[in-house]
């Protein structure tokens, strides 16, 4: 995201149709607030707990990191 690049928008959306059914109608302006709202609600705990057993190097686990994440989002 720090390179200003927009996510394909039309398959983002279609995506988010297809598992929540209901239709955002994300555009270059709203998309990252979107997600931030949906990283926000996420276990990290859990998500770390999750992902760790396929990670070779156990030290990318805290690249997992709520704060990181948004940082990243936003700038």
């Amino acid at each position: 995201m720090g390179k200003k690049v927009v996510p394909n928008l039309l398959l983002l959306n279609n995506a988010i149709f297809q598992t929540e059914k209901k239709r955002p109608g994300l555009t270059e302006s709203s998309y990252k607030s979107f997600i931030a709202d949906k990283i926000s609600g996420l276990n990290f705990k859990e998500l770390r707990k999750d992902v760790e057993i396929f990670l070779e190097d156990k030290n990318e686990l805290k690249l997992l990191d709520r704060d990181l994440i948004l940082s990243m989002l936003s700038g």
